[in-house]
């Protein structure tokens, strides 16, 4: 039986940061940092996410924040190991985990979108999948935002990860409760 943590998760704050530079996306987080002070960060590796994750971790006008451990860059294509069992590492498509991981958010009703943020209503209403040879692929487009609550979702799920529990399980979609509010 797994437990869920009864935490609501609320977005209260979306930077948008296109065409800028990884120094200065590094320099953004690092002041979010300072300011929020969040469990943790999560930064897709894609793109300028790995250098902006190199470069908040091992420059030395960022070693103040202590970010070892609490931020990490994801590779969407990669596995996430979920548990060890009879010596034998059990794994999930990375990209397929977080999601799965907002699915069962939104279901618990965990999970909550301002209701006037047009954008956020728009990427994650139209993001589709299709099964092809067993996998999951997922739309290709403009989903900047489901990524980086996937991210979210998966540095905050690490620290829950129970490395000789059960397997997680992929909820289907369901039809819920209005998310945003």
């Amino acid at each position: 039986m797994a437990a869920f943590c009864q935490t609501l998760l609320k977005m209260i704050l979306r930077v948008h940061l296109e065409h800028v530079s990884y120094p200065h996306i590094a320099q953004i987080i690092a002041l979010l940092e300072r300011y929020y002070t969040p469990a943790g960060i999560g930064v897709d590796n894609g793109g300028n996410g790995l250098a902006v994750v190199q470069e908040l971790l091992t420059l030395d006008k960022y070693k103040g924040l202590e970010l070892e451990g609490r931020l990490k860059g994801y590779d969407f294509g990669g596995m996430t190991r979920l548990a060890v069992r009879d010596g034998k590492e059990i794994k999930k498509r990375t990209k397929e985990l977080m999601t799965s991981l907002i699915n069962g958010a939104l279901q618990r009703k965990q999970l909550i979108f301002p209701s006037d943020d047009l954008e956020v209503e728009d990427q994650f209403t139209t993001h589709t999948y299709t099964l092809r040879d067993g996998k999951i692929i997922y739309s290709k487009g403009n989903d900047h935002i489901i990524d980086a609550v996937r991210c979210a979702m998966l540095i905050r799920e690490e620290g829950n990860l129970d490395p000789v529990g059960e397997e997680v399980v992929s909820l289907k979609p369901v039809l819920t409760n209005p998310i945003f509010i």
